[in-house]
């Protein structure tokens, strides 16, 4: 890009424009002995001033805005490429693993309590798979879209008994005990976005926090910012994996405490949501102690 700044520069082209016609004219003017050469310098310095300069600009212009949709082709067939490897691991497997249990219980292969803790099992993995798509529908409604953010004025309690109610499940077949705490601020912004954030992170909780630990949702307000904060009792995470969590190159994923799969695909689609409205994503969390994560979105306005 700096090459293409250097070559389509303004001032660079409409001097070397003016040398190039100001030499051209001072050879013909020599050559065929013209009376009149100041006139004939002025216009000569004129006309490429007049004409080289914006030439120029719109041409750099031009040149910067088809350097950055290449890049942006990159980034998109970077993420695809990485989709098309999530998929193939992530859903094809487990149908396949669907149908190896369907062939199993059709031919009486298996007793009634091997056929449960299987199918139990696999409903596991069927539940992540399910989550995954949801995510991945969600990630590409908003790529395709032009207005990609909607921003609404929305009570936050609305939409954390929407997620926790969703995933009560999982969490009761943890002993998880959930505590929700100042929940009923109103937040101006993306609330299908919101959703997601909120309904990732919780998700992630529940992933790491053992049987009979503990998950807080509180909300909050500092320094122009609308705080929604997730804390668990989980096994935490160490300094090494949470830089690769905050790599937004990369997608990390472990195993739950539990064996809960997962694809990395939903933590780091939440940065760059959060990237697109300005918005920030902390995490403190250290091994053994738990983990809180801050979902930080500018307060604005709705008039």
């Amino acid at each position: 890009m700096k090459k293409i700044d250097r070559l389509y520069n303004p001032f660079f082209v409409t001097l070397f424009s003016l040398i190039v016609s100001l030499a051209i004219y001072s050879l013909i003017a020599f050559s065929f002995k013209l009376e009149d050469v100041v006139i004939g310098l002025i216009i000569s310095a004129i006309i490429p001033i007049a004409v080289a300069f914006p030439v120029s600009t719109v041409m750099i212009k031009y040149h910067k805005k088809i350097h950055a949709q290449k890049i942006k082709l990159a980034e998109l067939d970077s993420i695809n490429k990485k989709l098309f490897s999530i998929i193939a691991h992530d859903i094809k497997n487990p149908i396949h693993t669907l149908k190896g249990m369907v062939d199993l219980l059709t031919g009486n292969h298996l007793s009634i309590d091997e056929a449960k803790e299987h199918l139990v099992s696999l409903s596991k993995r069927l539940d992540s798979v399910l989550n995954f798509l949801e995510e991945l529908l969600d990630w590409s409604k908003r790529q395709t879209q032009k207005d990609t953010v909607v921003h609404l004025l929305f009570n936050c309690e609305e939409v954390i008994h929407s997620v926790t109610n969703l995933l009560d499940k999982e969490r009761v077949q943890k002993s998880i005990h959930l505590t929700l705490e100042n929940i009923k601020q109103t937040i101006f912004t993306d609330k299908d976005m919101y959703a997601f954030l909120v309904r990732n992170l919780y998700s992630n909780a529940l992933k790491f926090t053992p049987e009979n630990g503990s998950i807080k949702i509180s909300t909050a307000t500092k320094k122009n910012q609308h705080l929604t904060i997730i804390e668990d009792s989980g096994v935490g995470i160490s300094k090494e994996d949470l830089d690769k969590i905050l790599d937004k190159n990369k997608w990390f994923t472990q195993k739950g405490t539990s064996n809960e799969l997962g694809t990395g695909f939903g933590i780091n689609t939440c940065m760059n949501y959060l990237q697109g409205i300005n918005g920030e994503l902390f995490i403190e969390s250290s091994l053994g102690n738990g983990t809180k994560i801050t979902i930080a979105i500018p307060q604005k306005s709705p008039n």
